[in-house]
């Protein structure tokens, strides 16, 4: 059933979310992951992570994971990218600390992030 778009004072019908203009414009203000910190250095950084913690729910010291599916249902899955815990916005301690960091699969993270996390 179609719903109004997420943008206040938008009358465009959609399936949920934004409309396709409300989205892209949401996109466009986030910048790009380059502008966001996710780096040349950051991918070297990561894979060498995920290396280390190859799967979903995996932390620095065995630490309880944010949101891992995988981890709290015991299936265990390969992990597709490595999370900020704490979302970083922009501050470059929290974005560099392996502490803040787990490898997820791509539905744990995707779960997260909609969670706004």
């Amino acid at each position: 059933m179609p719903v109004f778009c997420a943008e206040p004072g938008c009358g465009a019908l959609v399936a949920s979310g934004r409309c396709k203009a409300h989205a892209r414009a949401v996109d466009l203000a986030r910048g790009s992951r380059h502008a966001r910190g996710y780096s040349n250095r950051w991918a070297r950084a990561s894979a060498r992570f995920r290396e280390r913690f190859p799967l979903c729910g995996m932390r620095i010291d065995g630490r309880p994971p944010v949101m891992s599916a995988c981890y709290e249902s015991g299936r265990v899955t390969l992990a597709a990218v490595v999370d900020h815990v704490e979302p970083h916005r922009g501050n470059p301690v929290l974005f560099w600390s392996e502490g803040n960091w787990q490898s997820l699969c791509s539905f744990c993270h995707a779960r997260k992030t909609a969670a706004g996390l």
